[in-house]
């Protein structure tokens, strides 16, 4: 049992800000009796300012590692050369939208009967994670360009970590969306690439999401007129290898179905 299940199955305490990590233990002690009110100083800065923030990933610890793995094994595409990774930080969003985020988690898996799907190691409505291509108008993460947030409205990187996805926003640059109007995501970090643009190449932005997956529909084919999944579901999953589609896609119609967990910053050379 990892720490997000001790602490779904309430055998840890968890976190007083993020609700999802168990505290972190005092000095000399592990018990669950024995622990701070946070799992981190991280949470700590922010149960104080409630404001949204990235925090850098030393390349040597583990979560970065798993980052890395979820990217460079998602770069599909055949004819594509290998990207050169440049940093990955921590997204730590605004505490009302995360909260809203659990919120909507947890109203999904009761209308899923509680059943925790996808076998052993599953999280709560079908939690998963997948990555968005994004716009980069700005620094952010670059050299010289530091962390803070820039304010041009056509930075969707900057806004996404500022405010969350907003599905009022979905086909902003593109006319067209294969199941309709809701933010899309996929588990192929180079399908992710086509939609990212960026001010300052070689450097290119992609966001690796947690998202609430829910009941799927799954789709081998186009319906460009859905404004919301039918009856029943939660999102659309587009199944690669059928149909139109050469890679996967998940679409979701809910703002709250999704929240950004990491910024990956790479190289290439398009």
């Amino acid at each position: 049992m990892d720490d997000r299940e001790a602490v779904d199955n309430k055998t840890l305490q968890a976190c007083l800000w993020c609700l999802e990590h168990p505290r972190h233990p005092k000095k000399g002690t592990g018990t669950a009796a024995d622990r701070h009110s946070y799992c981190g100083m991280t949470c700590r800065r922010e149960q104080l300012t409630g404001s949204p923030a990235i925090t850098y990933l030393q390349a040597n610890c583990e979560e970065y590692k798993k980052v890395d793995k979820l990217f460079i094994d998602g770069w599909l595409h055949p004819n594509r050369s290998r990207p050169r990774l440049y940093s990955i930080y921590k997204v730590i969003s605004r505490r009302d939208v995360h909260r809203q985020y659990l919120a909507y988690r947890d109203k999904v898996q009761s209308s899923m009967g509680g059943v925790v799907v996808g076998g052993p190691g599953s999280l709560k409505g079908n939690e998963k994670l997948y990555f968005h291509g994004t716009r980069l108008n700005c620094n952010l993460g670059l050299p010289g360009g530091g962390t803070d947030f820039c304010d041009d409205p056509k930075c969707s990187t900057c806004g996404i970590l500022k405010s969350s996805f907003g599905v009022r926003y979905a086909n902003t640059y593109r006319t067209w969306g294969r199941y309709g109007k809701g933010i899309y995501f996929s588990q192929t970090s180079s399908k992710a690439h086509d939609y990212t643009a960026t001010d300052t190449p070689p450097y290119h932005t992609v966001l690796l999401n947690r998202v609430v997956v829910g009941r799927a529909k799954i789709l081998n084919r186009n319906s460009s007129d859905l404004v919301a999944p039918p009856v029943g579901h939660d999102s659309i999953v587009g199944q690669a290898g059928g149909g139109n589609l050469n890679y996967d896609e998940l679409c979701l119609y809910a703002d709250e179905a999704m929240i950004p967990a990491y910024l990956i910053i790479y190289e290439y050379d398009d």
